[in-house]
């Protein structure tokens, strides 16, 4: 039987409440696909979706959490705590409503979790622009350089890239370009992050973009801040898998010209043992390339 519970609004300028079913369970996970199943009054309004979503949030980073933050060392993450498998279950549970809204609505409702600067309702902020890559063209590009501004961790930029920017290389990947060329020469380490991260998974096996992916590692590959010298280790790492001797020949030459340590590291981490014993014997110049 399912049965009606009522769910004030945590920090909601609106004095109404939320009526949603419930079942009775102590899964928080099953309750929320519950929620999105079931729910009697769906919302309508942008400022009514963007509340309810963040008092989610807010009940399930009371429920359970992990306190720890994730390896992040901005002092401008935000984080609660909240799992990430019940942030996914939270934008499952909101993504229809989200489909229903037009392009200004949806627009304005990513702005509105991008602005509150915590990274729950930015992850889940990402995952909703991952459902509308067409909004994204060079008129609107713009805009998306705003909201990657707002972001202040790996986890956030890395979800960007897996959600968004692989869609929007095989959409238009000249424009793209464009913009990752521009990141990577950004005052924002995080900018320049994602223009390292934006050709890993899929992206690295589809092998099309190998050359100017490697172009890229070669010149950031010396950057002095570590995360992105992590992203281009990551990015070097699954270009390896590919198999292609120009992936293994850029890292022999990274390592003879002293690129930071963190990079070869980590491009080398899922390397066969006979890879990584030719790649750390290779002699290191006496003089290292000045960093960028």
């Amino acid at each position: 039987m399912i049965k009606e519970r009522v769910v004030k609004k945590r920090n909601s300028n609106i004095n109404s409440l939320i009526i949603k079913p419930f079942k009775r369970s102590k899964n928080w996970l099953r309750m929320l696909f519950l929620q999105s199943k079931y729910q009697l009054h769906p919302i309508h309004s942008i400022q009514e979706m963007k509340n309810a979503i963040v008092a989610a949030i807010e009940l399930a980073s009371a429920k359970r959490s992990n306190r720890k933050t994730p390896s992040e060392k901005d002092p401008r993450f935000q984080f609660r705590g909240t799992r990430v498998p019940i942030l996914r279950s939270i934008f499952k549970a909101n993504k229809k409503e989200f489909l229903a809204n037009n392009e200004a609505d949806r627009v304005a409702l990513i702005d509105a979790l991008m602005k509150t600067n915590m990274a729950e309702e930015q992850l889940i902020a990402i995952s909703f622009m991952g459902l509308m890559p067409k909004f994204f063209s060079s008129s609107t590009m713009k805009q998306l350089d705003r909201w990657l501004g707002m972001l202040h961790g790996w986890s956030l930029i890395d979800h960007l890239s897996i959600e968004l920017i692989r869609s929007l290389l095989e959409q238009d990947e000249e424009l793209l370009f464009e913009w990752i060329e521009k990141w990577s020469r950004s005052k924002s380490y995080w900018k320049r992050r994602l223009s390292a991260v934006a050709f890993v998974r899929k992206i690295a096996a589809q092998r099309r973009f190998h050359a100017r992916a490697l172009e890229l590692c070669e010149r950031l590959a010396f950057d002095e801040e570590d995360m992105v010298q992590k992203g281009v280790g990551w990015c070097l790492q699954d270009l390896m898998r590919t198999g292609e001797p120009a992936v293994f020949e850029l890292l022999c030459k990274l390592r003879k010209e002293a690129a930071p340590s963190t990079v070869i590291a980590y491009a080398l981490r899922k390397s066969s043992p006979e890879i990584k014993d030719s790649v750390r014997l290779i002699g290191v110049a006496k003089f290292p390339r000045e960093k960028h």
